[in-house]
């Protein structure tokens, strides 16, 4: 008997099958694009969140060494702050907190300013200032992995003033008001935070847990010249901000260093040195962390209350409403 064998022909894929295969293949990448930008983005969240946390434990081990929170702000010219020229300037709040956060290296740096002994800008001599040794530099600690960062604008800032130092995103509470660079005790607005303040935790008497101590502040990642989110500096939009306005708020900052104006970062430029205010900014879709007095950190919805998130702002202001946000 014979057996008869049929030769089979190889067959290919048909323009048809291969194209529905690559359509497959893009709606199954259009799909699951998404869910990993989410999962990235929930995990920068979480690093920015427990950034936060970091610095509440650091304020409080610095609290537990000196009895007091840190300045807001050192100036060497007492009540007459700043004046646009940085010259009695020393450091601020976070330049207080790198021993705690684990980077003694950027305080050692920062050592010669933490008195306002040198100005923190520089040495004025005559109209010229030279760049102190803090120049681009970025501690880790001061970034919100989620804010967009252009590393241009770190390569041209020259620490030639204010607008060139590095950036942060995050910054203390001064109270609920506007920030006076002259006359600043008068214009005290009654924060954990203040020039050359010296807050203590018994002082708190609206609550460690319903005072905001600090919060995330953003900046202009293409501008060399704007001044908010400088970490060095100790001015409003710098590292400081208000409860004045809420989180995300669409109302301009009014601030000397604003240099460009968004729908994300709106400002005004301030011609004179009082009634400064910037908002807590964030990258964040609907709102912003803030790291309350105790430590604990909470995620502000940018609809919050006005009222509300004012008394947050105060440490004894005797606000009640503030309890339910």
């Amino acid at each position: 008997m014979k057996t008869y064998f049929r030769r089979q022909k190889n067959r290919g894929f048909t323009l048809i099958e291969l194209l529905v295969v690559i359509s497959i293949i893009a709606i199954l990448i259009a799909l699951l694009l998404p869910a990993v930008q989410q999962a990235r983005e929930a995990a920068r969240r979480s690093q920015c969140q427990n950034n936060l946390k970091q610095m509440g434990l650091a304020l409080h081990n610095y609290n537990s060494l000196h009895n007091v929170f840190p300045p807001g702000g050192v100036d060497a010219n007492g009540n007459d702050i700043h004046q646009g020229d940085g010259e009695g300037a020393g450091g601020n709040w976070l330049v207080f907190l790198l021993p705690f956060l684990e980077e003694e290296a950027y305080y050692e740096l920062a050592v010669p300013f933490l008195k306002a002994s040198e100005p923190i800008d520089g040495y004025v001599l005559g109209s010229t200032i030279v760049a102190t040794s803090f120049g681009n530099k970025q501690p880790k600690a001061v970034l919100c992995p989620s804010h967009e960062l252009d590393s241009r604008v770190l390569g041209t800032l020259t620490n030639s003033g204010i607008e060139g130092m590095t950036r942060g995103n995050y910054g203390a509470c001064y109270g609920s008001g506007t920030f006076a660079m002259s006359n600043h005790i008068a214009k005290a607005t009654g924060g954990v935070f203040g020039t050359n303040s010296s807050v203590s935790v018994g002082s708190i008497r609206d609550g460690l847990s319903h005072t905001v101590a600090l919060g995330e502040l953003r900046y202009d990642s293409e501008s060399t010249v704007d001044s908010r989110g400088c970490w060095v500096w100790g001015a409003m939009g710098s590292s400081v901000f208000s409860n004045s306005t809420s989180p995300n708020s669409t109302t301009a900052d009014l601030i000397p260093g604003c240099a460009s104006s968004t729908t994300l970062l709106p400002c005004t430029t301030s011609t004179t040195w009082t009634s400064h205010v910037a908002a807590m900014r964030s990258v964040h879709q609907g709102g912003a962390y803030s790291c309350f007095a105790d430590g604990s950190v909470k995620f502000i919805s940018e609809n919050i209350n006005t009222t509300v998130w004012r008394g947050l702002g105060t440490r004894n202001g005797g606000e009640t409403s503030h309890m339910d946000f």
